[in-house]
C-alpha cells in the first residue's frame, strides 16, 4: 500500500507541473519505507545444500512424531494435559 501511495505521489509531482504538497507527500512515505527496511532484520538461511541431479528437496510444515507419523491434535492435546498432570502432581509433593 505504502509502494503505491509513493508511487502515485512523486508521479504526480513530477508530471504536468504537479505540487509541493505531492513531493512532501511522496518523500515522506519514501523515507517511511526506507525506515522500515533498515529496522526490519533480513531474512536468515535455515539450511543451505547443492543438490545433484536426481536428488530433492522435501519441505513439510506437517509435525511428526519418532517414527514419522504426523502428530495429530488430539494425540498434542493429550500430551500437554499429560504435561499439566505431571506437574501438578509435582506441586502437591
Amino acid at each position: 500500500m505504502l509502494q503505491s501511495l509513493q508511487r502515485l505521489a512523486l508521479a504526480r509531482a513530477f508530471r504536468g507541473g504537479g505540487s509541493k504538497g505531492w513531493l512532501i507527500a511522496g518523500t515522506a512515505v519514501w523515507l517511511l519505507r526506507s525506515a522500515n527496511k533498515v529496522r526490519k532484520p533480513g531474512e536468515e538461511t535455515i539450511y543451505r545444500t547443492e543438490l545433484r541431479p536426481g536428488q530433492q528437496l522435501v519441505i513439510d510444515h506437517q509435525a511428526n512424531d519418532r517414527t514419522g507419523r504426523p502428530i495429530t491434535r488430539k494425540a498434542r492435546r493429550a500430551e500437554r494435559a499429560a504435561e499439566r498432570a505431571g506437574r501438578k502432581a509435582a506441586r502437591r509433593r
